[in-house]
């Protein structure tokens, strides 16, 4: 793909069985085991997610190279990675929007986790022994019932259980996890988009098109939202 001039994105949608930063670690070290030179794997990672999310994500800015005018988002590292793309696993140390920080300060910050990040994995190990022993409903409403109206599941994990019940074949299972993601997130072009595919699996056109246009009013960029959209509305009004 890389050999056709296919743009190639290194990370998952998939929380499952991943530690973010750590993965992307392993992402880079299988492109090149694939055959990418250390530059295209690097690329995978910055130069081309940034022109990507500029494309397709309203009002975001480009990102992902070194460049006067460009945002302070870094990493330094102790050896060159185009010699070893496994120098990654190296940092001197993080500009994060214009600060520096150490690689103690690095360490420190994994060993400390932030505020409520123990509270948000205890909920989703709760959540996802609720989900397998009893199915979504009653998973969402133990989660509903033991926090407080204004807390929340991170986006990306409801997303990912959603898809796995698709990919199981538990439709009804997938459309209550994926609600109850557009309900915690409204302003979400992606848990719409998520929900408009399995109302598409289950056959609920007429659903499946309400909920890819909200996707598209949220983003007008979301070129997969207006193929789906085309399709969904074409099987709900029937053959002519």
């Amino acid at each position: 793909m890389s050999e056709a001039g296919v743009p190639l994105l290194a990370g998952t949608d998939s929380p499952a069985g991943v530690i973010p930063g750590t993965s992307v670690d392993e992402d880079l070290d299988q492109f090149v085991a694939a055959g990418l030179t250390p530059f295209q794997a690097l690329s995978t990672a910055t130069r081309t997610p940034g022109q990507f999310i500029h494309q397709y994500v309203p009002g975001a800015d480009e990102f992902g190279t070194i460049a006067p005018g460009k945002s302070a988002d870094l990493v330094m590292l102790g050896a060159n990675p185009l010699l070893d793309v496994r120098n990654m696993r190296q940092p001197m140390g993080a500009m994060v929007r214009g600060r520096w920080f150490e690689s103690r300060e690095l360490q420190n910050l994994i060993e400390e986790p932030v505020p409520g990040y123990k509270q948000v994995t205890a909920w989703e190990k709760e959540f996802q022994h609720m989900l397998r022993e009893r199915g979504a409903t009653e998973a969402i409403r133990g989660f509903k019932s033991h926090s407080q109206p204004s807390d929340k599941l991170p986006e990306s994990f409801v997303n990912a259980l959603g898809y796995q019940m698709i990919n199981a074949k538990k439709l009804e299972d997938a459309i209550a996890l994926l609600v109850f993601n557009t309900e915690r997130y409204p302003d979400s072009w992606n848990a719409y988009d998520s929900l408009g595919e399995a109302y598409v699996d289950s056959k609920r056109f007429d659903l499946a098109v309400v909920n890819y246009r909200r996707s598209l009013a949220l983003n007008p960029k979301n070129a997969g939202a207006f193929e789906m959209l085309q399709k969904a509305a074409a099987m709900s009004s029937g053959p002519n």
